[in-house]
């Protein structure tokens, strides 16, 4: 057998991914984790956990804000939050204070 393809417990799974065992188990109550189930026993497969592992890679981005031409980890894709993104509009609109729009002076 391929020690890449080793069956780890919670523990050894954990340890290899610098994580707490406690939060490896949320992991797979959530189901975002490859995992293998014999009766009651929650087993991992070293290389599906590295493969997820390498899934989990986020670009780097140069000092413009744009992805590092070097990195090519996930095909050149960024994904930013959708509370960063702001329209034309949102940046035209004149903010309110709170008390202006409970007493309706809007």
């Amino acid at each position: 057998m391929n020690p890449i393809d080793r069956l780890l417990d919670i523990n050894e799974a954990a340890a290899l991914l610098h994580i707490k065992p406690s939060t490896l188990y949320g992991w797979v109550h959530q189901r975002r984790v490859p995992f293998r189930k014999h009766g009651s026993k929650v087993l991992f497969v070293m290389s599906d956990l590295m493969a997820w592992s390498k899934a989990q890679d986020i670009s780097p981005i140069d000092g413009s804000g744009r992805l590092s031409p070097s990195f090519h980890g996930n095909g050149g894709k960024r994904r930013r939050a959708a509370s960063s993104l702001k329209t034309e509009q949102d940046r035209s609109r004149p903010m309110t204070s709170r008390s202006e729009a409970k007493n309706g002076d809007i």
